[in-house]
């Protein structure tokens, strides 16, 4: 019996890190997107970018096909919210943006929804077994 109890919790585990692959992969469409607002349209730079954001974007839809397979569509759309935590790094990081009060804010507001969201999903499959 834990022997089964072990293994799903693994299933459960890969299945998160490759959700949250596949939305690092969407979050990279987005650096694209804005890296290629420096440059003139239809420019090398621009073109190259906006490749980018195709390939990217193609990637990411095949991924996140395959997790819907083992995942709830509530619990992995719930967990898009951390296209938000990597577009704090890149604007830090790459862009050199400041991360304001409110900013940190809002995303707590939104992390907090997710979490209900995926609580309410909890409990409502515990009582559905009971």
């Amino acid at each position: 019996m834990k022997k089964d109890n072990n293994t799903s919790t693994k299933k459960k585990i890969s299945g998160f890190l490759i959700l949250h692959f596949a939305i690092f992969i969407l979050s990279l469409a987005s650096l694209c997107s804005k890296s290629a607002s420096a440059y003139d349209f239809l420019s090398p730079g621009f073109i190259l970018l906006y490749g980018g954001v195709i390939v990217a974007l193609f990637a990411y839809a095949i991924i996140w096909q395959q997790v819907l397979k083992h995942m709830p569509l509530v619990i992995a759309f719930a967990n898009k919210v951390a296209t938000l935590f990597w577009s704090f790094i890149y604007g830090v990081l790459i862009f050199g943006e400041g991360i304001r009060p409110n900013m940190i804010i809002g995303m707590l507001i939104v992390v907090a929804g997710v979490l209900l969201v995926i609580s309410g999903e909890k409990q409502k499959k515990e009582e559905s077994n009971e």
